[in-house]
């Protein structure tokens, strides 16, 4: 294995703290310290950009913090001081702003999490008007060959999901598929979970994500008042935080339960596994969410909407049900028939498990050092 440096740039700056500490998300700090586990040289994290104070600290993990481990943090580091470095493999998304200044200077993995087709859906769904619906969708074929000319120049690309996956590939060949998440070996269950107390108690149901547009948190409300209208006896909780809390607060009407942030380690995890029996994720539109596969890879079958990330994780072998956009009516059919039939929801466990099984964060992270040292020794050993 290399011992070159693996330095990663983010996409967006890095958060900075009155005193100066500057910090990452906790699932950027997660993924470092997977590579860290398995790449012989430092691993270090940074951007091209200042780091800029943030709003919502929630998920922060300040450099001071003993979680980091070993990984290294600083506000910012410049394409000149990344290309002086003696030996320094760069992996850093491929909208990372000024990724273009380090072609040919420094080995370079790009990656992208979402297909060119997805990020358009996603900017679409933020459309005033027809003809801001137009300037998007100009924008977007230009950034598409954008992205597609600095894809094609590099030695390695790593494509999260299946959207990305499909297209980089066919721009380079070296395209790597994987999938983000953090479900590791030991978080398996044995196996599928439990139904038998389902009828005793209410069906528990649980959205996690940011409270975004984009993940449809919107229809949140709506589904369960439509469970309510047919009399299901459900318990909805709504994980995390995000800008529309208050409107989707309003509109649930006493339905919802707000557990808030959790911590992925100590809280999300025990819930899902112990609690949870279905994961109700409405995203309209195909981001590569880790959601999907961390609440599988803990044997919760996953509702949601058809998407260019869920229909084809489904069609793969993973435990769930995707309806039409917007269906809520079809969504709660789901759970009327979980209720009714629950080996219905240990049949979709068992898949979900079946499907997670080949791909824990460990066999991940395994397959993409392996493709980091492959670029590395071409660029410093010439192997």
């Amino acid at each position: 294995m290399s011992d070159a440096r693996l330095q990663y740039l983010q996409s967006s700056p890095l958060a900075l703290r009155a005193d100066g500490v500057v910090g990452i998300h906790h699932k950027t700090l997660s993924g470092l310290k997977a590579f860290r586990e398995r790449w012989d040289g430092p691993v270090a994290v940074s951007c091209l950009e200042s780091a800029r104070p943030v709003a919502d600290e929630a998920g922060i993990v300040w450099q001071s913090d003993p979680a980091f481990d070993g990984v290294e943090a600083a506000g910012v580091v410049s394409a000149y001081e990344l290309a002086a470095m003696k030996e320094v493999l760069v992996h850093a998304p491929v909208n990372a702003p000024g990724v273009q200044t380090l072609l040919e200077r420094v080995p370079l993995v790009l990656g992208d999490d979402n297909a060119p087709d997805v990020r358009t859906e996603i900017t679409l769904i933020g459309a005033r008007s027809r003809l801001d619906a137009l300037r998007i969708k100009a924008g977007a074929i230009r950034r598409t060959r954008r992205f597609d000319r600095l894809a094609a120049r590099v030695p390695g690309f790593h494509a999260n999901g299946y959207a990305a996956s499909a297209h980089y590939a066919r721009v380079n060949p070296t395209t790597l598929r994987y999938f983000d998440h953090r479900i590791r070996a030991d978080d398996l269950p044995l196996s599928p979970r439990s139904t038998e107390g389902v009828r005793g108690r209410p069906l528990h149901i649980a959205y996690s994500g940011r409270f975004l547009d984009i993940k449809g948190v919107e229809f949140i409300p709506a589904f369960a008042k439509e469970l309510r209208r047919r009399g299901v006896d459900v318990r909805v909780s709504v994980i995390g935080s995000g800008p529309l809390e208050h409107s989707i607060r309003s509109a649930g009407e006493g339905l919802l339960d707000f557990p808030g942030y959790m911590d992925f380690e100590s809280a999300w995890k025990p819930l899902f596994r112990d609690q949870v029996d279905l994961a109700f994720l409405p995203h309209v539109q195909g981001d590569s969410s880790s959601t999907y596969f961390e609440a599988m890879g803990l044997g919760v079958p996953v509702l949601g909407f058809e998407n260019a990330t869920l229909s084809p994780l489904l069609a793969d072998g993973g435990g769930g049900w995707a309806v039409a956009r917007g269906d809520i009516r079809a969504a709660a059919d789901v759970v009327v028939e979980a209720i009714a039939r629950p080996e219905v929801l240990r049949e979709q466990s068992a898949r979900a498990l079946a499907f997670m099984k080949g791909k824990t964060m460990e066999a991940v992270f395994d397959q993409r050092i392996n493709d980091f040292d492959r670029v590395a020794r071409g660029a410093f050993t010439g192997g």
